[in-house]
Protein backbone atom coordinates (compact mmCIF):
# COMPACT_ATOMS: atom_id res chain seq x y z
CA UNK A 1 0.00 0.00 0.00
CA UNK A 2 2.56 2.55 1.11
CA UNK A 3 4.73 2.02 -1.96
CA UNK A 4 1.83 3.20 -4.12
CA UNK A 5 -0.07 5.66 -1.94
CA UNK A 6 2.81 7.73 -0.54
CA UNK A 7 4.52 8.59 -3.85
CA UNK A 8 1.12 9.37 -5.34
CA UNK A 9 0.31 11.79 -2.53
CA UNK A 10 3.73 13.45 -2.88
CA UNK A 11 3.17 13.96 -6.61
CA UNK A 12 -0.32 15.32 -5.90
CA UNK A 13 1.02 17.76 -3.30
CA UNK A 14 3.71 19.01 -5.69
CA UNK A 15 1.13 19.53 -8.45
CA UNK A 16 -1.05 21.59 -6.09
CA UNK A 17 1.73 24.19 -5.69
CA UNK A 18 1.19 27.02 -8.19
CA UNK A 19 4.02 27.19 -10.78
CA UNK A 20 4.81 30.83 -9.97
CA UNK A 21 5.24 30.05 -6.27
CA UNK A 22 7.40 27.00 -7.01
CA UNK A 23 9.60 29.02 -9.40
CA UNK A 24 10.06 31.85 -6.88
CA UNK A 25 10.94 29.42 -4.08
CA UNK A 26 13.42 27.59 -6.32
CA UNK A 27 15.13 30.90 -7.23
CA UNK A 28 15.42 31.87 -3.56
CA UNK A 29 16.74 28.42 -2.64
CA UNK A 30 19.38 28.55 -5.40
CA UNK A 31 20.45 32.03 -4.25
CA UNK A 32 20.88 30.80 -0.70
CA UNK A 33 22.79 27.71 -1.81
CA UNK A 34 25.08 29.58 -4.21
CA UNK A 35 25.95 32.26 -1.63
CA UNK A 36 27.05 29.56 0.81
CA UNK A 37 24.99 31.11 3.59
CA UNK A 38 23.66 28.63 6.07
CA UNK A 39 20.17 29.13 7.35
CA UNK A 40 19.78 28.46 11.02
CA UNK A 41 17.40 29.75 13.60
CA UNK A 42 17.04 29.25 17.34
CA UNK A 43 13.73 27.48 16.76
CA UNK A 44 15.39 25.02 14.39
CA UNK A 45 18.11 24.27 16.92
CA UNK A 46 15.55 23.70 19.66
CA UNK A 47 13.51 21.42 17.39
CA UNK A 48 16.65 19.44 16.52
CA UNK A 49 17.57 19.10 20.20
CA UNK A 50 14.07 17.89 21.09
CA UNK A 51 14.11 15.38 18.23
CA UNK A 52 17.50 14.00 19.27
CA UNK A 53 16.38 13.79 22.91
CA UNK A 54 13.22 11.90 21.96
CA UNK A 55 15.15 9.40 19.82
CA UNK A 56 17.68 8.84 22.60
CA UNK A 57 14.88 8.30 25.11
CA UNK A 58 13.21 5.76 22.80
CA UNK A 59 16.49 3.93 22.21
CA UNK A 60 17.27 3.83 25.95
CA UNK A 61 13.76 2.60 26.72
CA UNK A 62 14.12 -0.23 24.19
CA UNK A 63 17.55 -1.16 25.53
CA UNK A 64 16.25 -1.18 29.09
CA UNK A 65 13.27 -3.30 28.04
CA UNK A 66 15.69 -5.73 26.40
CA UNK A 67 17.56 -6.04 29.68
CA UNK A 68 20.73 -4.27 28.63
CA UNK A 69 20.81 -1.89 31.61
CA UNK A 70 18.59 -3.10 34.43
CA UNK A 71 17.78 -6.69 33.64
CA UNK A 72 17.28 -7.61 37.31
CA UNK A 73 16.12 -4.28 38.65
CA UNK A 74 13.35 -5.83 40.73
CA UNK A 75 15.22 -8.76 42.19
CA UNK A 76 18.69 -7.37 42.97
CA UNK A 77 18.93 -6.15 46.56
CA UNK A 78 19.99 -2.56 46.97
CA UNK A 79 18.76 -1.39 43.58
CA UNK A 80 15.57 0.54 43.94
CA UNK A 81 13.69 1.39 40.79
CA UNK A 82 10.37 3.08 40.41
CA UNK A 83 7.52 0.68 41.14
CA UNK A 84 5.87 1.37 37.80
CA UNK A 85 8.91 0.20 35.79
CA UNK A 86 9.39 -2.92 37.89
CA UNK A 87 5.78 -3.90 38.36
CA UNK A 88 5.02 -7.42 37.13
CA UNK A 89 2.34 -6.12 34.78
CA UNK A 90 4.67 -3.56 33.16
CA UNK A 91 7.45 -6.12 32.79
CA UNK A 92 5.05 -8.72 31.33
CA UNK A 93 3.65 -6.22 28.82
CA UNK A 94 7.13 -5.04 27.87
CA UNK A 95 8.36 -8.59 27.32
CA UNK A 96 5.35 -9.40 25.16
CA UNK A 97 5.81 -6.20 23.13
CA UNK A 98 9.56 -6.58 22.56
CA UNK A 99 9.78 -10.36 22.23
CA UNK A 100 10.19 -10.16 18.44
CA UNK A 101 13.06 -7.68 18.90
CA UNK A 102 14.68 -9.28 21.95
CA UNK A 103 14.11 -13.04 21.74
CA UNK A 104 16.16 -13.67 24.90
CA UNK A 105 13.33 -12.12 26.95
CA UNK A 106 11.03 -15.07 26.38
Amino acid sequence: DDLLILPGLIVLALRLIPPSVAARCRREAWKQMSSGAKISSPAGKVAAAITVALWLAIILWILEACGVFFSNCCTVPGISRTPKLCSPRFLRDTVQYFSPICPHLI
